[in-house]
């Protein structure tokens, strides 16, 4: 104005000043902006305040309202070019970005495990579902209009460098992994505002604003299950995760943490005790995800040791038949055996099979042992020693050895069932 000179023309057709982002053709015989004669160049003039946006109309709205997927602008501007990523001519998305500060850069995972649909004993294997979040800096970039609702803030998955992850104890070809999204966390103010842009965008800086990766995946992991308690075992099972983007001097696992979110008292297990570790194996990176599954042993309880018990009683009560009934002694003892080796039959079927001997099997070996003796005693008495019971039985109240055996027995089997008991059970408990 102060030199009387023309720069830039725009042609329209509207009554009043050209106020909003139009576009100016430069008329110069030299350079603008480093656009020669001729060049279309985009300006914004504007009667908003520092707070406000300007509509392509030249209107103004709150700032905040920009791209917040609500058309607030009368020509809809304030909803278009709402890409949130700015990338740079040079970006990679092949190598990691670098670390804020020295040393590899670290990637914060939090595992969510939705819980556990299967627990497969005989294959040792456990469906999980879980979900992973991933959190990182990317140096290189920057953003736009971020919100801060984080689910407002989505950027393409294939625009940027993106960690690798993979299960190391999992069944590869039964995970099943959902489309993973991206988005920016809004952490900080964004930049002061840059008057070369002819659209008034907050910008913030990738060193301040994390990017966060989720992904859900499903599928079975391979839990190796000690079985030697079985069933009032303890087992603790592991998730592996390994950062397969690079070796462990590059990227690395920072800040790990899991939280058990499905139910915990499952069919045969109550769920508990979760813990999370992080670990280098072959050079990369591993966080180690870890949790206890407590047997509830109560089924086991009221279908295995609760009727072997009673069997053991129904045995031992056949040492105080009448002497002279010798045949429903060993009936009684003979019965309960073949009973108990039935239900033996029937319940390790359906058990996982082992090289060792487990809890129950030490069990229920004593109590097959325990009638099966008292049916050789019962024999042995009136089968090998019948000779001598009549030539004793002539003392005084026809007092015979059968009989003083019998009582020996009684006295001799309570004893050893109540020591085998305080032990088994001391043993259980213990461990």
């Amino acid at each position: 104005m102060w030199r009387n000179e023309v720069i830039a023309i725009n042609s329209t057709q509207e009554v009043g000043l050209p106020l909003g982002r139009r576009e100016w053709r430069t008329v110069t015989n030299f350079t603008v902006c480093g656009k020669t004669s001729g060049s279309l160049h985009e300006l914004s003039f504007s009667a908003c305040g520092n707070k406000e946006y300007t509509c392509n109309d030249g209107n103004c709205i709150d700032l905040t309202r920009r791209c917040d997927r609500r058309v607030d602008c009368l020509d809809k501007s304030d909803e278009r070019d709402c890409e949130k990523l700015e990338l740079p001519g040079d970006y990679m998305d092949s190598l990691p970005p670098p670390s804020p500060s020295p040393g590899p850069l670290n990637l914060n995972i939090s595992a969510r495990l939705h819980g556990l649909s299967k627990v497969d004993v005989m294959d040792m294997r456990l469906h999980v579902d879980i979900t992973m979040v991933i959190s990182w800096f990317d140096l290189r970039l920057q953003y736009k209009n971020l919100k801060p609702h984080a689910d407002l803030n989505h950027i393409t998955v294939s625009s940027v460098w993106l960690p690798t992850v993979e299960f190391i104890n999992a069944d590869f070809a039964s995970v099943h992994k959902t489309e993973p999204t991206l988005i920016v966390e809004k952490l900080s103010p964004p930049k002061k505002d840059e008057t070369k842009r002819p659209s008034r965008d907050e910008i913030y800086v990738g060193s301040s604003n994390p990017l966060r990766l989720r992904q859900r995946a499903s599928g079975p992991f391979l839990c190796m299950m000690n079985l030697r308690n079985f069933p009032f075992d303890l087992q603790r099972c592991h998730l592996q995760l390994r950062l397969d983007s690079g070796r462990d001097e590059f990227v690395q696992w920072g800040n790990v943490t899991g939280i058990y979110l499905g139910e915990e008292l499952l069919t045969e297990y109550e769920i508990g005790g979760l813990t999370v570790d992080r670990q280098v194996i072959e050079g990369y990176s591993v966080a180690i995800i870890s949790f206890t599954m407590n047997r509830r042993s109560s089924f086991y309880i009221t279908s295995a040791y609760l009727p072997t018990t009673m069997l053991l009683l129904i045995s031992y009560s056949s040492l105080y038949c009448p002497r002279d009934n010798r045949d429903l002694r060993v009936l009684m003892a003979l019965t309960t055996l073949l009973v108990l080796y039935s239900l033996y039959q029937q319940i390790s079927d359906n058990l996982p099979k082992t090289s060792y001997i487990k809890a129950i099997d030490i069990w229920f070996f004593f109590c097959i042992t325990f009638i099966f003796s008292q049916v050789v005693l019962h024999v042995a008495i009136d089968v090998k020693l019948r000779c001598l019971c009549h030539v004793v039985a002539k003392k005084k109240n026809g007092t015979c050895s059968a009989l003083r055996s019998l009582h020996f027995a009684r006295n001799l089997y309570a004893v050893i069932f109540f020591l085998f008991c305080i032990f088994y059970w001391s043993f259980i408990l213990t461990k």
